[in-house]
């Protein structure tokens, strides 16, 4: 079985179940009558109560192959045209069921912030369902054949201890009391961009980016949608060395998540496409074979 040193993903791997357990620009904006202008204030509804239903596909890939030299980062341009593209890889799993999103009361994090509690609801095609709950709430998993209860969370539009400030919409964790995401920061406008060390005691190679990719009208599940936000995230896992059991090297692979999701003012996130590339490795979780998983989630 392939393995490779302990890094980025393990460290990665550890800070979300502690934590969730509890882009050059090609856009334009069009004016509207019917619907306000972009802004932080209007972009995203949050009031308790608040909520979303959605269609969502997964999809489960093999593992990319391995590199002979330590990969680079894709740029943004390189993500974002892979979305539009097949996965170069097999597919071993697809599953559409339903997803929701409500905000539900308050939450408190083990570091003591008090924030909304943004909780999630998967529903498999298969029909088992799935809460993925956060604050003092237990996570419930239906165990059965592998399905969407048995993926990872979508990242870039999930479940989180969520706030809305003055400068942006963050999530918060357990691990300090610092933002520990970035869902949206600053000027609205397209080009604009953030940046975040997700877990900078633990690992100084996890970050999030994020920048404004396009504000322009869509159709999307045939309704036109008019001053729509697309907002391109990526989260860069970092280089993995990848070892055979006698510690031979194989390769290299590098871990990271891409997507974008679409915001339309006073109606919030209508639209999410993401993907998480994995390498192979060795976790708290045990020998993992890496692989590719797709989420395609639509209002």
């Amino acid at each position: 079985m392939p393995r490779r040193r302990l890094s980025a993903i393990a460290l990665l791997a550890a800070t979300a179940l502690a934590a969730l357990l509890l882009a050059g620009c090609d856009g334009s904006t069009s004016p509207s009558d019917e619907t306000p202008r972009p802004s932080l204030a209007n972009i995203w509804p949050h009031q308790d109560g608040t909520g979303w239903r959605y269609t969502i596909t997964f999809e489960q890939y093999a593992a990319l192959p391995l590199a002979a030299t330590p990969p680079s980062l894709p740029s943004f341009e390189e993500l974002h045209a892979a979305l539009e593209a097949a996965v170069p890889a097999d597919m071993l799993e697809t599953d559409t069921g339903a997803y929701s999103l409500t905000f539900v009361g308050d939450t408190t994090t083990d570091s003591g912030v008090t924030a909304q509690n943004l909780v999630g609801v998967i529903t498999p095609g298969s029909g088992k369902a799935r809460r993925v709950a956060t604050g003092r709430e237990q996570l419930q998993r239906v165990l059965a054949d592998k399905s969407l209860a048995d993926a990872t969370d979508p990242a870039f539009l999930g479940t989180m201890p969520f706030a809305y400030e003055d400068s942006g919409y963050y999530g918060y964790g357990d691990l300090h009391r610092e933002h520990s995401w970035i869902l949206l920061e600053g000027d609205l406008s397209v080009g604009s961009e953030f940046s975040m060390l997700l877990v900078p005691m633990l690992a100084e190679d996890i970050w999030l980016y994020g920048r404004i990719w396009s504000v322009r009208d869509r159709f999307i599940s045939g309704r036109r949608w008019e001053n729509v936000v697309e907002c391109m995230y990526v989260v860069d896992l970092g280089t993995q060395s990848v070892t055979d059991d006698n510690g031979n090297l194989l390769g290299y692979s590098r871990g990271y998540w891409y997507g974008t999701v679409l915001y339309v003012p006073t109606v919030g996130p209508i639209a999410c496409d993401e993907r998480h590339v994995w390498g192979p490795s060795n976790s708290i979780m045990g020998a993992q074979p890496g692989g590719v998983n797709v989420y395609r989630i639509r209002r």
